[in-house]
């Protein structure tokens, strides 16, 4: 059938994930600043090891530029595979010893409008 060649073609070709983050960070004056990040990865299992990766990632490129970071505030939609379970909990647990900076972790129950998020995947999209 047509439709069973459709939805083949759909699960069989090649896909990345796009991990789109929003940074606020004060600088030196004390004002907010807004940084934007776009992780492109073929990793799709989307898992809580896939979030400690970004964080690496991510909390090297920070401590790098920001030396005088003492806490990360994390705010998430809760994706259950990625945030919600038990070893994402751990990972939180661990976050001072891992990467030296005290953490906590916000859940949202619905997937969030960030505006810079969103205008970062219209670009994305777009190029």
């Amino acid at each position: 059938m047509v439709q069973d060649e459709v939805q083949g073609y759909h699960w069989n070709k090649q896909q990345c994930t796009l991990h789109p983050i929003v940074m606020y960070a004060n600088d030196r004056n004390n004002i907010c600043q807004t940084f934007t990040f776009c992780f492109i990865s073929y990793d799709l299992s989307h898992d809580t090891g896939f979030v400690y990766a970004l964080q690496k990632v991510l909390l090297g490129y920070v401590q790098s530029h920001w030396l005088h970071i003492q806490n990360t505030e994390y705010f998430s939609d809760g994706c259950s595979g990625q945030c919600k379970n038990y070893k994402n909990f751990l990972d939180l647990t661990y976050h001072k010893h891992d990467f030296d900076v005290d953490a906590s972790w916000v859940f949202f129950a619905k997937v969030m409008e960030c505006h810079h998020v969103m205008a970062l995947v219209a670009w994305l999209s777009e190029n």
